[in-house]
């Protein structure tokens, strides 16, 4: 495949637009994403550089609403079966051999957010993956660069924006994947010992934004 010409390419403003647009969408209409626009997802994210070619990116495509909350609640059952390992005799025993950062995570975080994900699916509510018609779980072999799966699926967030399309990464099947999970791999078809990556979330939005979210860099030092 040639470089396209200088003249086709996006400018900075137009990225920049286009980066600023993008928010993370969490509410979806009940309507399917035509096949079109995944194949075209797909070939966005296959552009994305990488550690060490060739590309180690895999990714798991879930199409469908049903098939999607099916996952969800795969996963689910997934953290619950790990849930002992976030409590608080557990984390206490575990304690001395972590960094402070990582204890207040698992303590802070993940307990509550089980918890959370739990009782909303006693409602039938799913708050993990948000009903999403479609999911993309990134992921590589055990000899990538653990980053690889993120720059791709940013790829692959950036594309579905400019096909109508609204996103979200999910951050939290990763590393539930990572401490186990080895009958939900083989479903799902997952190698058993890939590094964990990232999911995204996609549909129609069902909610138009107007205003964007002014993000910033935590520091910015020049030597």
């Amino acid at each position: 495949m040639n470089i396209p010409a200088l003249e086709t390419r996006a400018e900075y403003e137009e990225l920049m637009a286009l980066m600023l647009a993008r928010r993370s969408t969490r509410e979806f209409e009940d309507r399917e994403i035509e096949q079109e626009k995944i194949d075209r997802i797909l070939e966005a994210a296959s552009k994305a550089p990488m550690g060490i070619p060739p590309s180690d990116v895999e990714v798991l495509v879930i199409n469908g609403k049903e098939k999607v909350r099916e996952f969800s609640d795969d996963m689910l059952e997934l953290m619950k079966s790990q849930k002992w390992i976030f409590s608080k005799p557990t984390l206490l025993l575990m304690r001395l051999l972590m960094k402070r950062e990582e204890y207040e995570l698992l303590d802070k975080f993940m307990n509550p957010v089980i918890e959370i994900f739990e009782e909303m699916r006693k409602e039938d509510t799913d708050y993990l993956l948000y009903g999403a018609p479609l999911a993309m779980y990134f992921h590589v072999s055990p000899y990538a660069d653990p980053a690889d799966p993120f720059i791709t699926a940013t790829y692959a967030m950036l594309a579905a924006e400019t096909l109508g399309l609204g996103s979200c990464m999910i951050g939290t099947i990763g590393p539930m994947l990572k401490s186990g999970g080895k009958k939900v791999k083989e479903k799902y078809g997952i190698k058993t010992r890939n590094q964990p990556g990232i999911v995204v979330i996609y549909g129609y939005p069902a909610v138009k934004y107007r205003r964007a979210i002014l993000r910033n860099l935590a520091k910015v030092h020049y030597y």
